[in-house]
């Protein structure tokens, strides 16, 4: 008799718990539903989120394939940027890293004693007094934050054709402008527009950025004269 009759209040209460979770309120079943989305959240692997290091790798790793439209590169530059601004901590270590790294992307001598004959800007008048000589006792170049070691190699491989690239267009370089006060950046433009021919690279072209480079660059970017030049 009471094993019917808790059968029967079983399933009086089976039968009224439908009807009863219907007329719950809104605001209830949205407390419901928040509940299970947060344990869901708690309890889902935590590889199912990628962490900002892990997607700034992959944009990097993407960008040096070099299978994008010009549209989907600047959309990953723009994103890593962001991924900066909202993770500083990993802005500063980069920039650490990059710190670290600066002598890596550096060939401190890439040309010794080049000397080169310059042209007369007018044959018909040439003399012993028009003819002028550049000397440049060593000539190093740093290159850019960007697959930093592939440019390196790639400029040590062409090392003597860029020497030679180098000495035709140095020859068309004139007297006046080796001697103004920017006579250094005048230099500096000739020698970084020559090693880009030679090489395939624009420097002025915008890549992934760094924290110490931004925007990013790819292939020889400055001229190191430690020994500055002499033009007689």
């Amino acid at each position: 008799m009471g094993h019917q009759t808790a059968q029967a209040a079983l399933g009086m209460g089976a039968g009224t718990l439908g009807p009863a979770l219907l007329r719950l309120p809104t605001t209830v079943w949205s407390l419901i539903a928040f509940a299970v989305l947060a344990g869901w959240l708690i309890l889902a692997p935590s590889g199912i989120r990628e962490s900002p290091e892990s997607e700034l790798n992959k944009i990097n790793e993407s960008l040096k394939v070099g299978r994008l439209t010009e549209k989907q590169r600047q959309d990953k530059i723009k994103r890593i940027e962001e991924i900066f601004r909202a993770h500083p901590e990993i802005f500063i270590k980069e920039a650490k890293d990059r710190a670290k790294g600066e002598v890596n992307r550096t060939i401190p001598v890439l040309i010794a004693k080049l000397t080169v004959a310059l042209k007369a800007e007018d044959p018909g008048k040439l003399s012993e007094d028009t003819e002028h000589v550049l000397f440049i006792p060593i000539l190093g170049v740093k290159v850019g934050t960007f697959d930093s070691e592939r440019a390196i190699g790639s400029i040590e491989r062409d090392k003597e054709a860029i020497g030679q690239k180098l000495a035709e267009k140095l020859a068309s370089a004139k007297y006046e402008e080796l001697n103004k006060n920017d006579a250094e950046d005048y230099l500096k433009n000739i020698i970084l527009d020559s090693i880009g021919e030679t090489t395939g690279t624009d420097r002025r072209k915008d890549f992934p950025p760094s924290a110490t480079e931004v925007p990013g660059r790819y292939g020889a970017i400055d001229v190191l004269l430690p020994k500055s030049f002499l033009v007689r």
